[in-house]
């Protein structure tokens, strides 16, 4: 993967699985990563151990929710 810095992303799902991993390589290759979970546990130690990973517990499958989370790290 190539280098991320200075990119943004937003991945749901982050607190295991699927979504983690995404969120932990985009990390790793210098993104900022904003991690969206309905649960704090795993987002936390995601967090403390991916110092590029921000993170927010919400329900993505509201869409109100999901066009909140957008506007509010829109770059």
């Amino acid at each position: 993967m190539k280098d991320l810095s200075g990119t943004r992303t937003l991945v749901v799902g982050a607190s295991r699985g699927l979504g983690r991993g995404i969120a932990t390589a985009f990390a790793e290759h210098g993104a900022d990563v904003i991690a969206v979970a309905r649960t704090a546990p795993a987002l936390t130690e995601l967090a403390a151990t991916h110092p590029g990973v921000r993170t927010e517990i919400a329900d993505a499958a509201d869409e109100a929710t999901a066009f909140r989370l957008i506007d509010q790290h829109e770059p």
